[in-house]
């Protein structure tokens, strides 16, 4: 683990690191990790830091380390806690005397909406999902169904 920062020492603003930083600021060398670590794919080590000051850093930018403490990784005792995905109802299975209008315009298209929605009676929830999906920007396709839907109980 590092610890340490990246200072402005010049006396103007800059837009660096993906962010304005003016005279004077730093940024935490685990931020800056966290934004380039798609970019120099590897660990937060020394490298990183010549790296970074290879790539990244001006000449009117400082970096400053306060410590280093190696750290051994244990892979054997890191447990990965069980992610489970997320839906809207688990296991997929929706109980459609229970169903919001407000789960209606949340339904995705994994969820296959088509099939829901049309089992769905009741006129008054499917006008009110309409009004929540109307102007939502990605749920036009879900707006379309439940629009068909109301065609087809009228």
């Amino acid at each position: 683990m590092i610890i340490g920062y990246v200072i402005n020492k010049s006396a103007r603003s800059k837009y660096i690191f993906k962010q304005h930083m003016s005279s004077g600021t730093r940024v935490g060398l685990d931020l800056l990790f966290e934004k380039y670590k798609n970019k120099y794919e590897g660990d937060f080590n020394v490298d990183f830091l010549e790296w970074l000051e290879k790539n990244k850093v001006p000449e009117d930018f400082e970096i400053v380390v306060e410590s280093i403490e190696e750290t051994e990784v244990l892979e054997a005792s890191v447990e990965e806690p069980e992610v489970q995905p997320l839906n809207t109802h688990p296991g997929n299975e929706f109980d459609l005397s229970k169903i919001t209008p407000k789960e209606i315009s949340a339904l995705k298209i994994k969820d296959k909406p088509k099939s829901i929605i049309s089992k769905i009676d009741s006129i008054h929830k499917l006008r009110r999902a309409l009004t929540i999906c109307k102007g939502v920007p990605g749920r036009k396709t879900i707006y379309n169904l439940v629009k068909a839907r109301i065609d087809e109980i009228k």
